[in-house]
């Protein structure tokens, strides 16, 4: 039995537990109606599928980790809050992280960042002040 099948299968079973619930609520409000009724005009007879199953990624081996010498050169914002903090190692402030994507050919962005850098690149000053308020003061 495929998984589209029991799939079918549990939604007609899970429909018609709630058609009778709905029976049993409005048979007096409107005459007529049984679960046949609408289980004969709601019944789901085929499952259409859209996008890839998440089910099919999960054997996939895992991604390789990109040495820092080829990946992007990018800034991003990709965590919540953004990062933005003082380091006492490199005595700056850092902003934003590096973009993970490999870079695309023998230039210093992917495909994504190619044309566009609109944080600007990674170890530079950003090209705006967006995210100062993220910063998080250095210790006293």
């Amino acid at each position: 039995m495929s998984l589209d099948s029991i799939l079918v299968s549990l939604l007609n079973r899970d429909m018609e537990q709630i058609f009778r619930e709905i029976v049993n609520d409005y048979n007096d409000k409107v005459p007529g109606m049984t679960i046949e009724s609408l289980n004969k005009m709601f019944k789901i007879s085929d499952v259409k599928r859209i996008g890839e199953s998440k089910l099919t990624d999960s054997f996939e081996k895992p991604k390789e980790k990109i040495s820092d010498t080829c990946r992007c050169m990018a800034r991003i914002w990709g965590s919540t809050p953004p990062v933005a903090y003082y380091c006492h190692k490199k005595s700056k402030y850092i902003y934003g992280e590096r973009c993970t994507r490999p870079k695309k050919g023998n230039g210093d962005y992917c495909g994504l960042h190619i044309k566009n850098i609109p944080h600007g690149r990674f170890g530079e000053l950003p090209p705006h002040e967006h995210f100062e308020k993220y910063l998080v003061t250095p210790d006293s």
